[in-house]
C-alpha cells in the first residue's frame, strides 16, 4: 500500500484472492463523497469487472459522449439474429447502429439507419422468425410525422437491406422529439405508438397508436385510438410499450403520463383504461 496526501493505492497478489485464473485485473474506486464505488475500463484488454458480481463490458462506441446515446431505454436498442448483436444508438448527430461477431468484444464500424439526418430515440423491433427488423423514430424539428423503416437482417454477410424510409402522420399538431414504439403482433402487423399533440390552446398530449394495413408492411395504417382518459396529458413526455398478447393481433399496451403508468388491451378495440400507479 502507498498513499500521498490525496490519493492511496493497495495491490492485492491474485494468490491471496484464492488464484482465480479466470479475471485478469479488479479495480476499484471510490468517489471524494464516499458514495459510490466504480470499476475503470482498461483498453489493453477485453475484460471489466464490476464487484460484486463480475461482469465482462466492452465500450460499442467510445468516441460518443451524447447522454441521448440510447435515451427511452424502453425502446429495445439491441438484439441478436443468432449469429451477430445489432446495437442502435444516437451518435450526437444521427441514429446508428453497429454489429459485433463475438459477443460485443470488437464492433463493426457504423452506419446511419436512417436516411433522414437526426432521427433520435429510436424504437426498434427485430422478428427472428423472418429475420426483419423495423425502426421508428423522430427529430428535433417540430412536424406531425415520424420515420419509420424495415430492413431484412442478413447473418452471414452481416448486412440489413433496408427498403425505402417512409413517415406516418401520428400527431395532431407538429411537435418535435415524440415518443415512439414499434412492435410486431403474432399474425405480422406492425403497431407504431406514438406522442401525439392534440390541443395547443390548453397543451394537452395524447398517446395514440397505429396498426399497419398489412402483415409486414409500414403502410395502410388504421389509427386504433388514443388511449390516454379524458383530455390527456399536461406534457409532452408520454410514453407507451406495446407488446403481443397471445395469438393474432391482440396486444397490450403498457403507457405512462403525468407520474400514472396504466394499460389496455386491444383485441379489436381497446379495453378500459387500468391504473397500474
Amino acid at each position: 500500500a502507498a498513499n500521498d496526501d490525496k490519493r492511496v493505492e493497495i495491490s492485492v497478489d491474485l494468490a491471496s484472492l484464492g488464484g482465480n485464473a479466470s479475471f485478469e485485473f479488479v479495480v476499484e474506486t471510490t468517489s471524494w463523497s464516499g458514495s459510490c464505488d466504480m470499476a475503470g475500463y482498461d483498453p489493453s484488454t477485453t475484460r471489466m469487472f464490476v464487484s460484486p458480481p463480475a461482469v465482462n463490458m466492452w465500450p460499442i462506441d467510445s468516441s460518443t459522449s451524447s447522454s441521448a446515446a440510447t435515451a427511452m431505454s424502453y425502446q429495445r436498442k439491441l438484439f441478436y439474429d443468432s449469429s451477430n448483436f445489432w446495437s442502435f444508438y444516437f451518435d450526437g448527430t444521427n441514429t446508428v447502429y453497429r454489429y459485433s461477431t463475438n459477443g460485443g468484444v470488437t464492433w463493426s464500424s457504423k452506419t446511419n439507419a436512417f436516411t433522414t439526418s437526426g432521427v433520435n430515440e429510436v424504437s426498434v423491433w427485430y422478428s427472428s422468425g423472418n429475420n426483419l427488423v423495423y425502426a421508428v423514430g423522430d427529430t428535433s424539428t417540430s412536424s406531425t410525422s415520424i420515420y419509420l423503416r424495415k430492413g431484412t437482417v442478413n447473418p452471414g454477410p452481416r448486412t440489413i437491406n433496408w427498403d425505402t424510409e417512409t413517415t406516418l402522420a401520428s400527431s395532431t399538431y407538429a411537435l418535435a422529439n415524440k415518443n415512439t414504439f414499434i412492435t410486431r403482433d403474432a399474425d405480422g402487423y406492425i403497431w407504431v405508438a406514438s406522442a401525439d399533440y392534440v390541443n395547443t390552446v390548453q397543451g394537452r398530449y395524447q398517446v395514440t397508436v397505429f396498426k399497419s394495413g398489412s402483415a409486414d408492411t409500414l403502410s395502410g395504417w388504421t389509427n386504433t385510438g388514443s388511449l390516454l382518459t379524458g383530455q390527456g396529458s399536461s406534457s409532452p413526455q408520454v410514453v407507451c410499450v406495446v407488446v403481443p398478447a397471445g395469438s393474432g393481433s391482440d396486444v397490450w399496451a403498457i403507457y405512462g403520463a403525468g407520474g400514472g403508468v396504466y394499460s389496455r388491451k386491444n383485441t379489436g378495440s381497446w379495453s378500459a383504461q387500468t391504473t397500474l400507479q
